[in-house]
């Protein structure tokens, strides 16, 4: 999953890939020779999340896939007009990207950070807590549903088949990345990511791709529930080229700030100041 300020707790919710495998100057890889070239696969997903009973979704993403042999690369959009767009590089930086056009600004958050993060989270686990971060489910499968239950956690995700093969491993790579992302950048509010990340393989060990999820929380006596519905389309339109287009202008023009000011922004005078 998908806005960062405010819903980031939801946003991981909607597992939309998003790799990407930029240079170190921003610009994205040009294309191998026709001569080398694999087979290109090229598939989309638009997700839409909501709060339980209510009909307008709270976000709407769209995120591209690309695969080219072993070299995949993908793009996830918040479809406003200044949506934040995130990209995993899974290539030899082994980083998210995360870009900002509301700012005019982007970060590089690597992988390894991510995953040293979310270890220290688990070694610094309270006792009440220990259920979120060593999450025990109980697994049970009824046509195209499989739930995951347990006190504080719940998920009936309806599942599909993959857009093309071997997607199903790709989304479940992507999500985790993303829910360890988001445990990350709002901590005092968000959930850490291990119980994503136990449901994102058991769906991919199953050799699916969710269709439709619905998560119940329960945090501080208070139940929360969400909704998401994934639509998977082979190939690509020509709105879905303007998308990477105007990103590849974005990472070559925007400037670049550190993770903290990426995540809790400067005032605007400091901002201007240090652009300087």
């Amino acid at each position: 999953m998908r806005t960062w300020n405010g819903f980031a707790t939801l946003v991981w919710l909607t597992v939309c890939v998003c790799v990407c495998g930029a240079t170190s100057h921003g610009q994205m890889p040009a294309s191998q020779g026709a001569a080398s070239a694999p087979a290109v696969n090229l598939f989309r997903v638009d997700t839409q999340l909501f709060r339980a009973g209510e009909r307008k979704p709270l976000l709407s993403t769209r995120s591209l896939f690309r695969r080219s042999g072993q070299y995949i690369v993908a793009y996830d959009f918040i479809l406003t007009d200044d949506g934040e767009i995130t990209v995993l590089d899974m290539g030899a930086q082994q980083r998210f990207i995360l870009v900002s056009p509301a700012r005019g600004v982007l970060t590089y958050v690597p992988l390894m950070h991510l995953a040293t993060f979310t270890m220290k989270q688990r070694e610094r686990a309270r006792e009440q807590d220990r259920e979120l971060f060593f999450p025990n489910f109980a697994e049970t499968k009824s046509g195209d549903t499989i739930r995951f239950a347990s006190p504080r956690m719940f998920y009936d995700v309806e599942v599909a088949n993959p857009p093309i093969q071997g997607a199903h491993g790709l989304y479940q790579e992507f999500a985790n990345w993303v829910a360890k992302l988001n445990s990350m950048r709002v901590r005092d509010r968000n959930m850490p990511s291990f119980g994503r990340e136990f449901v994102n393989q058991r769906v991919a060990d199953h050799g699916k791709v969710p269709a439709k999820v619905r998560r119940i929380t329960v945090e501080n006596n208070q139940r929360m529930e969400y909704w998401t519905t994934h639509e998977y389309t082979v190939g690509w339109q020509d709105e879905d080229e303007s998308l990477l287009s105007r990103l590849n202008e974005q990472l070559s023009s925007f400037r670049e700030v550190s993770v903290e000011d990426y995540f809790i922004p400067k005032p605007a005078a400091q901002d201007e100041v240090a652009s300087k």
